[in-house]
């Protein structure tokens, strides 16, 4: 009997990562699937990796053929599958363990003729990250949609993040060409020729970044990889000329986006002997695009278009090597022009030259725009003080600028007193840029005796003849991200909150449920939670399902304690560890970590949803471990309380500076006296890394690690990029296991970022993903 899905996997060189692979394919909820392993010459230690999956798992076979190509192996592949369904999985990324189970089942309600889901790009240096190829076309959830009505799925190009209807595969007769970059003609020709689609925007697919930039899209100059591509974008191109307008327009400006921005970018790296021809390339490549393509979206694109279409590879070279240097992250500052005052110039390479038109220069009128951030966020005896930056970009503030803010909505707004200060604006330089503002308690109190469920913050920034209005936005990473909550009355709080859009906003709970206590036991946690409402007679702790699942949540009784005095009620409540691991499994194939959120069901009979619960303990996590599993209860960046299972791991909890030196520690969950942590830095192009000498103490179930800050800043000094910017993550590895990042725990969230300056460099610790970082940078 035929399976239900068949899964192809091709694979050569990648020994370091094709077991992880095939773990996450074997353990898929989904059970019904073959999975076809096809050997494509490979000639490292990958095939006894297939083979010993094969020996397994009678689920997987494996097949054999020369070294021809992913394109012709993933067409080997097919020939030998025989389910209803078919995908395709890259040998070193990863398949979330319900992703194959929820495009299946989307499919046999639909009967589409494809089904496509979100991607993550992960690594162990930079965590889990939304992949940028898929932010667009799988935003929401769709089902039954198509390309002429959902253009943006244009951009949609890889092959692997989805499951086909085998039927369908056949009935077009789909081949992958053999060169790079063959996903593409395949992919939107799928889109084209396609009944209906299905999109899912929950990730399902894990898109591997390797730390040492030697796939295939992060590869340094090679004139065969750009020719396959361009190949590749001539081909989509063919299919796109036929299609609607809208179709057209993505295409075009994905290749732009994408593909033309490679090509003229590998004018930083390309060797002398070889610019002829890359300069043909690029030629080749715009003549298909066309100047009314390459014209529309950044600025920059067009530059390098232009210097393209001179012939200049010296300003190529300096144009690649500015925007790869990280000039175009928001830096470069707009300077007067010198004859026309009123036009501000960026100071891009080839300003003045003969091979671009000056006008080309000109910094358009929307980028001379509002530009917020929120560094800060402290609850200072119950008046809440917010400090930031607010400028507006490209002009300098002097003593003359002035920056106003209201806080509110609708028709109630109320001002604030803003005291300036010296910061760094977003050019890099020391200017009149930060604000302090501070919400008092009374005003506290009005905002929410207002009755809305939000106040925003309203900015207005007045630069010379320049104003600029909008509201405050742009936490940072670290404790904005994570701020306190403020008692403002008996029974309410107020919330520092940043929205979908990044808005900075107060949000007001009112008479919430609280957890006031939590303490590990031999068996798991328990919780003390406090409130004002009332309760029925069986009222309930309930863990969040699985985002998406059919699965009940999770359920623990409440017990009422004796009622003292006052209005409050506390009820306590026991999470057994041994029912949680394994029940709230998540999805996610690389930190094999599950986040739910905790709600009290107070048993009143009524259709209202049980309450989120909002974090009052003390401001540490509690956590337990059984076996390799741990299970911590900690809070969310919104304040409210969270139930995080994971496998045992190395979880960061205090972060500071002693002495000179930068000293973080935290619980030893592995209960390993063996343990290996040290910070790392890997060198460009390279899986090879160095290590900076540390003292590390383990002892008393606690771990400790002082290392030395002045080797951490002077020692990138030849590593720095060119953005001059070098990179320290935390790792640790104990008792054989390979070395994984170190976590930050929430809590540690809440007191980072950290900054050392030391001469003209700046240390920098914040988290970045599931990582924590030390960032050393040189604006001098």
């Amino acid at each position: 009997m035929s399976p239900e899905l068949s899964v192809v996997v091709p694979f050569y060189g990648v020994e370091d990562y094709f077991a992880a692979c095939l773990e996450s394919i074997r353990r898929q909820r989904l059970q019904d699937i073959e999975v076809i392993l096809v050997d494509d010459g490979s000639l490292d230690g990958s095939r006894a990796i297939a083979e010993t999956f094969v020996a397994l798992d009678p689920r997987f076979t494996l097949v054999t053929q020369e070294n021809a190509g992913l394109g012709p192996a993933r067409n080997t592949g097919t020939s030998h599958a025989t389910g209803e369904y078919l995908t395709f999985v890259d040998s070193d990324d990863l398949v979330s363990a319900g992703g194959f189970e929820t495009m299946v089942g989307m499919l046999n309600s639909s009967g589409s003729s494809l089904a496509g889901g979100n991607a993550r790009r992960f690594n162990n240096s930079s965590g889990i990250r939304q992949s940028w190829s898929h932010r667009q076309a799988f935003a929401e959830t769709q089902v039954a949609t198509h390309i002429l009505e959902f253009p943006v799925l244009a951009r949609d190009r890889m092959v692997w993040n989805k499951i086909y209807r085998r039927t369908f595969w056949d009935e077009y007769g789909y081949a992958f060409p053999p060169i790079r970059y063959e996903d593409y003609p395949v992919t939107f020709k799928a889109h084209l020729d396609a009944v209906t689609v299905d999109v899912l925007s929950d990730p399902i697919y894990y898109w591997r970044e390797r730390e040492s930039g030697d796939s295939i899209t992060q590869q340094a100059y090679r004139y065969d990889n750009l020719l396959d591509r361009v190949v590749s974008a001539e081909m989509v191109l063919d299919q796109a000329d036929t299609s609607s307008p809208a179709v057209r327009f993505e295409v075009y400006d994905a290749l732009k986006d994408s593909d033309f921005v490679t090509i003229v970018q590998a004018f930083a790296t390309v060797p002398d002997s070889d610019v002829a021809s890359l300069l043909a390339l690029g030629e080749r490549l715009a003549d298909r695009l066309g100047e009314n393509a390459l014209n529309h979206g950044h600025p920059y694109t067009f530059l390098q278009y232009r210097a393209l279409r001179a012939g200049d590879a010296d300003l190529l070279r300096e144009l690649a090597e500015f925007r790869g240097g990280g000039g175009l992250q928001g830096r470069a500052r707009g300077s007067r022009h010198p004859r026309l005052p009123w036009r501000l110039e960026f100071p891009y390479p080839g300003l003045g030259s003969a091979s671009v038109p000056r006008s080309m220069y000109a910094v358009p009128r929307d980028q001379v725009s509002l530009r917020t951030t929120v560094a800060d966020v402290v609850d200072r005896d119950g008046d809440l003080v917010l400090r930031g930056t607010a400028e507006v970009r490209h002009h300098r503030s002097d003593d003359e600028a002035r920056v106003e803010m209201r806080v509110g909505g609708g028709r109630r707004w109320h001002p604030l007193d803003v005291t300036l200060r010296e910061a760094q604006d977003s050019h890099g330089d020391i200017s009149r840029v930060g604000f302090e503002v501070v919400l008092d308690a009374g005003l506290l109190a009005t905002l929410e005796a207002a009755g809305d469920p939000v106040s925003s913050i309203e900015v207005t920034v007045h630069a010379g003849r320049t104003t600029r209005k909008g509201r405050l936005h742009g936490a940072g990473p670290g404790a904005p991200q994570w701020t306190p909550s403020v008692q403002v009355g008996h029974d309410v709080w107020a919330q520092p909150a940043t929205t979908s859009q990044r808005h900075f906003v107060v949000s007001w709970l009112r008479a919430p449920w609280t957890v006031s206590h939590v303490e590990a036991g031999d068996r798991g946690l328990r919780l003390t939670l406090a409130g004002t409402g009332a309760l029925g007679p069986a009222p309930t702790l309930r863990v969040d399902a699985r985002a998406g699942s059919t699965d009940p949540d999770l359920v623990f009784p409440a017990r009422p304690l004796p009622r003292g005095e006052g209005s409050t009620t506390e009820v306590t409540v026991d999470i057994a560890v041994a029912d949680v691991v394994g029940s709230i499994s998540g999805d996610d194939p690389f930190l094999h970590q599950s986040v739910r959120g905790l709600a009290l069901d107070p048993d009143l009979g009524t259709d209202e949803a049980p309450q989120l619960l909002l974090w009052r303990a003390p401001e540490h996590g509690v956590g337990v471990t059984l076996g390799q599993h741990l299970v911590r209860v900690t809070r969310s960046p919104g304040n409210r309380v969270n139930l995080i299972e994971s496998p045992v791991r190395l979880v960061a909890e205090t972060a500071g500076v002693q002495d000179g030196e930068l000293v973080v520690g935290g619980k030893n969950w592995t209960g390993s006296s063996e343990l290996h942590v040290a910070w790392r830095q890997y060198l460009p192009n390279s899986d090879d890394y160095i290590e900076q000498e540390s003292e590390l103490v383990v002892a008393d179930g606690t771990w400790s690690l002082r290392t030395p800050l002045a080797p951490l800043l002077e020692t990138t000094a030849d590593a720095l990029d060119l953005q001059h910017r070098g990179e320290w993550v935390l790792f640790c590895a104990w008792d054989g296991r390979d070395a994984a990042a170190v976590v930050p725990d929430p809590f540690l969230l809440t007191t980072l970022p950290l900054v050392e300056v030391a001469g003209s460099r700046t240390g920098t610790l914040l988290p970045i993903g599931e990582t924590l970082h030390f960032r050393v940078s040189d604006r001098g």
